[in-house]
């Protein structure tokens, strides 16, 4: 497995970053950018990995390992954490408390190892929501909906009233909050970064690195489909819904996402679609000629014309060959390496004014 690589510019500076790969972003991409950006992890070994196109995944594995361990040689769990790295590209068991924190998890000190910050903006304005995880938010809901199943109206238990009650808060605020971030959210996350610090953020079960610049907070354009594209590096992040989120370049200024830019991510769409299509023909033609042949050869032996290539073979090819890579959603405690991708492009290019034209190339 590998990751393609993109050259940037950021503080004056030439660097490469990471870009998410097929699977989707991931924390592993995030951790590692943040590593590569940061002006308080210089470590050499890592920079020189990332200066080819690509990147192996095991590679990378072994370097950020290398790291982890010189600079936590003391660490009696140290074992233990580096055995949990290769989750990073897979799947973390992440759990965000909704006042801002998160459940403590062996999973999550894996960041600390690198001395690198995990934040996240799903907070409540409730203190009775707060105290909550999303997990037990969940489990919650699930008691309330046994209550109802069971009982009849007026039963006066005040324990189950409670329940019904916190529930009834917690759904609202999920129905609330669907994009996982808040307005006191983001407020917390502008607050708590500091000027020109790098972190992870958790939202939308997807990792992103960011960072803080003139006491705005930006997220690190890691999409493949960007890769071309210079002039986009950051992301303002202005709002909870992505309705003011706007590009800018690696020295944040102001850049738009032009029909060009769209060309490029519709060539590679469009180019896989038709090698999609050339693969899907050959198939056809290969099991057609084998079944030609298989004929020929019965008639030769004076048999029944009768295939001998099973029905099962046409079946099993042709639906793995049409199996296209999900993009669903992971739960918040499963798997969080997928985005749900929120770009509100209209909006953003509606409002933006003055703005520098990305330098896309089509491939």
């Amino acid at each position: 497995m590998n990751f393609a690589t993109k050259r940037i510019r950021v503080d004056g500076n030439d660097r490469s970053i990471l870009m998410q790969n097929e699977n989707g972003p991931c924390a592993l991409v995030a951790l590692t950018n943040v590593l590569l950006l940061s002006s308080h992890h210089e470590h050499s070994e890592l920079l020189e990995l990332v200066q080819p196109k690509k990147v192996d995944l095991d590679q990378l594995l072994t370097v950020l390992a290398d790291i982890a361990i010189a600079t936590n040689p003391k660490d009696e769990e140290l074992s233990v954490l580096l055995s949990l790295l290769p989750q990073l590209h897979t799947g973390l068991n992440i759990n965000p408390r909704f006042d801002g924190t998160f459940e403590d998890t062996k999973e999550l000190s894996v960041f600390k190892l690198f001395d690198i910050d995990i934040i996240h903006g799903w907070i409540s304005s409730d203190d009775k929501v707060q105290k909550y995880t999303y997990e037990e938010s969940q489990q919650l809901l699930t008691q309330a909906v046994d209550i109802r199943d069971r009982e009849t109206p007026g039963s006066g238990n005040p324990q189950d009233d409670n329940i019904l009650a916190e529930a009834n808060l917690i759904e609202q605020f999920l129905n609330d909050s669907s994009t996982q971030l808040t307005p006191n959210g983001l407020n917390n996350i502008n607050t708590t970064m500091k000027e020109g610090n790098y972190a992870v953020l958790f939202r939308n079960d997807h990792f992103a690195t960011i960072t803080k610049h003139n006491g705005n907070t930006y997220a690190l354009v890691t999409d493949l489909g960007f890769r071309s594209c210079n002039n986009i590096v950051w992301e303002y992040m202005g709002s909870i819904d992505g309705s003011n989120d706007i590009f800018f370049d690696g020295i944040f200024e102001e850049t738009e996402l032009n029909d060009t830019a769209y060309t490029t991510m519709e060539a590679t769409e469009r180019k896989e679609r038709v090698e999609q299509v050339d693969k899907d023909a050959q198939l056809a033609q290969q099991l057609q000629l084998e079944e030609n042949e298989a004929i020929q050869e019965a008639d030769k032996k004076q048999l029944p014309k009768k295939s001998t290539i099973p029905k099962t073979k046409t079946d099993k090819r042709g639906t793995n060959h049409h199996q296209t890579p999900s993009n669903a959603t992971y739960k918040h405690t499963h798997s969080h390496h997928s985005r749900k991708n929120n770009k509100k492009h209209n909006s953003m290019n509606a409002n933006a004014s003055n703005k520098k034209s990305s330098d896309c190339v089509v491939s």
